[in-house]
């Protein structure tokens, strides 16, 4: 088997390499290869319109491409996050921050121009990005790092306030969907676990916001249902 042999040298660097090509009469462009792809990249535009005038086909291709500025915006949901309204006052402060910033910016304008042509079977190519929006990311992107951002500066009596204010607010909930069954006379059939299950099934498919209640408490519905009725037969409502 035939195996690839290197012959040890010291890399030239950048400057002594220019020096060395000029005086060889060549000219010296970077570029990036991507052999499977027979693609070259020529990453600085100068250089890529300077060695295409050596080149005999005098076809360039060029393209420009434009970004959709709503896929920038932080969408609305944002403003409604968090149920503190002291901490989505300030996640909401930062969302609009951003969006005015995005108002600033001409999105009619084309965001990247992209210029090739072919040579020997190789693409040669140049892509050009509006500085501006090269480091801008999507809206949910921005919008959930804010999110973060907001909720690493909640101080911890506030986290613990926002739990007991969210817990008493569900236990509320439950104590509503609880007496609403209890006001339906097809519970007082449900006599045994199977049809317990079964009515659990039927109320709640009429009733899905008050099963996903059910689920943020890690309560599935079945279970609420088997549970409360523990409750209506010691009543003697059940009779």
């Amino acid at each position: 088997m035939w195996k690839l042999s290197h012959q040890k040298e010291l890399i030239t660097f950048k400057d002594s390499l220019e020096n060395l090509v000029v005086k060889m009469g060549f000219t010296l462009i970077k570029g990036e290869m991507d052999i499977e792809n027979q693609k070259i990249l020529l990453p600085s535009q100068e250089d890529f319109l300077d060695f295409h005038k050596h080149v005999d086909n005098k076809l360039l291709f060029y393209t420009y491409d434009y970004e959709d500025k709503e896929n920038y915006y932080i969408p609305e949901e944002y403003h409604t996050w968090f149920e503190d309204s002291e901490i989505q006052h300030l996640l909401s402060e930062k969302v609009n921050e951003y969006n005015e910033k995005l108002d600033n910016i001409n999105f009619d304008q084309p965001s990247e121009l992209i210029m090739f042509y072919v040579k020997d079977g190789f693409v040669f190519y140049n892509t050009t990005i509006r500085e501006e929006l090269f480091e801008l990311s999507d809206g949910d992107t921005v919008g959930y790092a804010l999110v973060e951002e907001v909720g690493d500066a909640i101080p911890e009596e506030k986290i613990m306030e926002i739990t007991e204010k969210r817990k008493k607010a569900l236990d509320q909930k439950k104590q509503e969907i609880k007496e609403n069954i209890f006001k339906d006379p097809e519970f007082k059939s449900a006599t045994n676990s199977s049809l317990r299950r079964s009515y659990a099934a039927r109320y709640f498919k009429d009733h899905p916001e008050e099963s996903e209640l059910l689920r943020e408490t890690y309560l599935p519905p079945f279970l609420f249902v088997d549970q409360i009725w523990k409750e209506f037969k010691s009543k003697g409502l059940h009779k």
